[in-house]
């Protein structure tokens, strides 16, 4: 599974922006700054042909790949109620031979479903990470820069009276800042990369008026 292929390197950079907006937008939108919920779960789609399986962020006809795996797991629990009535028929000494071909053929279903949800799971994880890899490796550079500005301005309150409580709310600002930069470069998911990148641009919307004063 390739997550860009014959993107050049225009198109990337509009996936990337988009993406961003997309889901930073749907943050900033929701009011979901302090939540830890697992909203990229719920923007990924699959397409399961035979035993092809794609990951996409396009919806088109697609289904969300969670629903696959809610489905799937539907399908086990049935099976296994169906293993529960081939059991009692079993002990009622019915057709004992019958009916334990046919539990057999129960959990060798089982088998494929949970390789298939396996199949998912792995394969969502790795479009994750190959698009959290990109999108942190497209940022690094604006998001260095930046903490090198803050960081150059924190170093300068040495030399102002810190007493002012305004000083003292604007240090606290920037050292939260600073900390979410760093945490944007290491989020380990896009959920927390897309949390700390909107968490960081909302401290940065409020304290720039007063560095611009």
């Amino acid at each position: 599974m390739t997550l860009i292929t014959s993107y050049g390197k225009i198109k990337t950079k509009l996936l990337i922006i988009g993406t961003i907006l997309f889901f930073g937008g749907s943050f900033l939108f929701l009011g979901k700054i302090n939540t830890t919920d697992a909203y990229f779960q719920d923007r990924i789609y699959c397409t399961i042909q035979g035993e092809h399986l794609t990951v996409s962020l396009k919806k088109n006809n697609n289904y969300l790949c969670k629903n696959y795996i809610l489905y799937l797991k539907n399908r086990i629990y049935k099976e296994y109620q169906t293993i529960q009535k081939i059991n009692k028929l079993i002990q009622q000494r019915e057709n004992i031979i019958f009916w334990i071909n046919i539990k057999n053929k129960k959990f060798e279903n089982i088998k494929k479903i949970n390789a298939l949800i396996q199949k998912i799971q792995y394969n969502t994880a790795k479009f994750e990470k190959n698009l959290l890899t990109i999108i942190q490796k497209y940022l690094k550079k604006m998001l260095d820069q930046e903490y090198f500005y803050y960081n150059k301005i924190e170093n300068n309150f040495i030399y102002i009276n810190t007493s002012s409580q305004e000083i003292i709310n604007l240090q606290n600002k920037i050292t939260q800042i600073k900390n979410t930069i760093i945490q944007t470069q290491n989020a380990k998911t896009m959920d927390g990369l897309l949390h700390k990148l909107t968490q960081y641009l909302y401290l940065k919307k409020t304290i720039k008026g007063t560095l611009e004063s």
